[in-house]
C-alpha cells in the first residue's frame, strides 16, 4: 500500500482578509442572514397554507370516495333487482 504524500502536520487555514475590514464582512453576513431569515419565514407561511389547503381537498376527497361507494353499492343492488325480475318475467 502506497504511503500517502503530503504532511498530516499542516498548519490551520488562516483567514486573510484586506485591509482588516471586519465591518463590512459583518455587515454583508448580517444583511445575507436577514435576507435568508425573511425568505425562510415566507416559505414557511406558504407551506402552512398549502398544508391546510391539502388537509381541505384530502378530506373532501374522502366524502367523495364515500359517496361514491354508497352509490355503487346501490347500483348494484338496482341491478340484482333488475336481473331478478328479468329472470322471474322469464319463467
Amino acid at each position: 500500500m502506497p504511503r500517502p504524500k503530503g504532511s498530516k502536520n499542516k498548519a490551520p487555514r488562516k483567514i486573510t482578509v484586506a485591509n482588516n475590514d471586519f465591518e463590512a464582512l459583518i455587515a454583508e453576513k448580517t444583511s445575507a442572514k436577514e435576507n435568508l431569515t425573511v425568505e425562510i419565514a415566507t416559505l414557511e407561511e406558504n407551506l402552512t397554507a398549502l398544508k391546510a389547503d391539502l388537509k381541505a381537498k384530502k378530506a373532501e376527497l374522502k366524502k367523495l370516495d364515500t359517496e361514491l361507494g354508497k352509490l355503487e353499492e346501490q347500483k348494484a343492488a338496482f341491478d340484482a333487482a333488475q336481473a331478478e325480475e328479468a329472470k322471474k318475467a322469464g319463467i
